[in-house]
C-alpha cells in the first residue's frame, strides 16, 4: 500500500507530514503520479491559508508550467509565501531560480534563508554566486575552506581560476598552475584541461599528457596541441 509519507518522498522537495484534507492529499498523489493538471486543480481549489506545502507545490507548477500555463511572477509569489511559512524547499527553489537568471544578490538572499545543513551542502554554489556578485574574497574563503577540509578538487580548481583571471587578487599564473595540478591529480577534467592549456603556452611537453586525457570532452584539444607543435620547436620543448 502506498502511504502519504512515501508519496512525499517521491516529490523532489518534502512537504509537511500533516494532512489538510482529501483534496490536498489527492493533489499530492496526483503530482507524484505525474497527473499535473489534476494536481493543480485540486491544490488550487483547497485554498492556501496556513499551508506552505500547498503554496510551494503550486508555485513550483507555475514556475515550471506543470498543469498550468507558465507564470513566473505567480510562481515566485507563491514560493515566497511558502518560504515565509517555513518551507525550506521553497527557499531552495527560489535560490535556483534567481541563480539561473544571473541575479546573484537575490539568489544569495534565499540561500541565507536555508537551514544550516542545507546551506552547508550548497556552499560551492554560494561561492559561485558571491563571485558573480563581486564578493571575491568571500568566495575564495569558501573555496579554500572546502579544499582544505574535504580535499575535493572542484574548489581547488576554482581557486586556480580566480588566480588565472585575477578575480579579487593579482593574476598569478604560477599559483593557478599549482592549484590546477592539485585538482588534476584527482582526475578533475576541467583542471586537467586548464593545466594543459597553460603548460602549452609555456612550451611544456607535459601539456600533451594532460590535454590528451580530456580530448574527448574538449574539442579544441587537437588544435591546441598542433599550435604548440608549430610555436614550440622540439628543441624548445621542456619537461
Amino acid at each position: 500500500m502506498i502511504t502519504v509519507m512515501k508519496i512525499h518522498r517521491l516529490i523532489p522537495l518534502a512537504f509537511p507530514v500533516l494532512l489538510f484534507g482529501a483534496s490536498v492529499d489527492e493533489g499530492y498523489f496526483a503530482y507524484a503520479s505525474g497527473d499535473y493538471n489534476r494536481s493543480f486543480e485540486l491544490l488550487r481549489s483547497c485554498g492556501l491559508g496556513g499551508r506552505p506545502g500547498v503554496s510551494f507545490l503550486l508555485g513550483k507548477m507555475y514556475l515550471e508550467g506543470l498543469g498550468t500555463l507558465r507564470n513566473e511572477a505567480e510562481g515566485v509569489r507563491l514560493l515566497s509565501a511558502a518560504a515565509d511559512g517555513g518551507h525550506s524547499g521553497a527557499a531552495g527553489l527560489l535560490m535556483d531560480y534567481y541563480a539561473k537568471a544571473g541575479e546573484a544578490e537575490k539568489a544569495l538572499r534565499w540561500y541565507r534563508r536555508l537551514p544550516e545543513a542545507e546551506r552547508k551542502n550548497r556552499r560551492l554554489e554560494a561561492a559561485g554566486l558571491y563571485r558573480l556578485n563581486g564578493e571575491n574574497d568571500r568566495a575564495f574563503a569558501i573555496y579554500r575552506q572546502m579544499s582544505n577540509r574535504y580535499r575535493v578538487p572542484e574548489p581547488t580548481y576554482e581557486m586556480g581560476r580566480m588566480y588565472e583571471n585575477g578575480e579579487g587578487r593579482p593574476v598569478d599564473i604560477d599559483a593557478a598552475l599549482m592549484l590546477y595540478r592539485a585538482a588534476a591529480k584527482k582526475r578533475y577534467e576541467p583542471a586537467e584541461y586548464r593545466l594543459g592549456l597553460l603548460l602549452a603556452e609555456r612550451c611544456r611537453e607535459e601539456a600533451r599528457t594532460w590535454l590528451e586525457r580530456v580530448a574527448y570532452r574538449f574539442p579544441d584539444v587537437p588544435d591546441v596541441i598542433a599550435r604548440m607543435r608549430r610555436n614550440c620547436p622540439e628543441q624548445n620543448l621542456s619537461e
